[in-house]
């Protein structure tokens, strides 16, 4: 056997013995896969109103209470503190008024609020640019990328904006949504437990995962884990402002994402460098492939 074919049999047996490296991409929903025209915002304080009073309209202008990058839960308590249903010394979503028996029933009164809307005027639904093909392309290699969500929606309200958004519940198989925290940060671990419920055995684990989102709080939440993020400008956060908070090589800010190959190529390499995170080598409860040493 040749020297040269010794070689390629060698580098092709290293190839083989090299475990399978897997990328799991976090998207956010609002302003980064779709844009509802104020749609959230008015169905929500609508749907507030009639819970829990009109004390709740002092929160709703912009200044008072922001929704950009905050979950619905924490929402809620902030709107209700402003109201004056909830002391303002209350720490963390303890009061009875933020239980899941309340708000479950709310949040489902805000999604069929914004579903009557919408379908009066579709017009308000506006899909982000390129995400659609990017979730299909990643879809489609499946062996190296996983669809997720991680979202500040509430998972009724953030199930029907993707579907207003085109995407088929199915493409997401790993969920963590905005009833479940009042805290942001909180969400990657639950979404970590989600896919490790969804995946059987066989399933290649990520080795990491990647938040995809439009505000300062989606690039926060991904730094509190560790995790690389791609921030979008396709929301109301301006390119400088998400510029500011990128810390490392894997983080990376797009205007949006319609160039799909160059935001194909960039999750192309953080599979193939990006370290292993311990959210997903210890959140999976598996081993996950290490591959790579995470050098550039």
């Amino acid at each position: 056997v040749s020297k040269e074919r010794k070689r390629r049999m060698s580098r092709s047996s290293h190839l083989l013995a090299s475990p399978a490296r897997r990328l799991l991409v976090l998207w956010d929903i609002d302003g980064t896969l779709v844009n509802l025209s104020g749609l959230s915002r008015s169905s929500f304080f609508h749907c507030m109103e009639e819970h829990f009073g009109a004390e709740v309209r002092r929160a709703e202008s912009e200044e008072t209470v922001s929704f950009g990058g905050k979950t619905d839960l924490g929402i809620c308590e902030e709107v209700l503190r402003v109201a004056g249903y909830l002391p303002a010394s209350l720490q963390g979503c303890s009061h009875d008024l933020l239980s899941p028996q309340i708000l479950r029933p709310f949040f489902e009164q805000v999604a069929t609020e914004m579903e009557r809307v919408a379908g009066e005027d579709p017009s308000l639904v506006q899909v982000c640019p390129g995400v659609q093909e990017l979730v299909k392309n990643l879809e489609q290699q499946n062996d190296r990328f996983i669809n997720g969500l991680l979202t500040g929606n509430a998972e009724v309200t953030g199930l029907l904006k993707t579907r207003l958004a085109g995407f088929e519940e199915r493409v997401f198989k790993a969920c963590a949504f905005g009833c479940q925290a009042s805290d942001r940060t909180h969400l990657p671990p639950l979404a970590i437990q989600s896919l490790a419920t969804a995946l059987s055995e066989e399933d290649v684990f990520p080795h990491s995962a990647v938040i995809v989102g439009d505000t300062v709080r989606d690039i926060l939440c991904a730094h509190a884990h560790g995790l690389p993020c791609i921030a979008v400008g396709t929301g109301g956060t301006s390119l400088e402002v998400l510029q500011e908070h990128i810390q490392s090589p894997w983080d990376r800010v797009f205007d949006d994402l319609r160039d799909t190959e160059e935001v194909m190529r960039h999750l192309q390499w953080l599979v193939d460098h990006c370290p292993p995170n311990d959210l997903c080598t210890k959140g999976s409860g598996r081993a996950v492939p290490s591959g790579q040493d995470g050098e550039s």
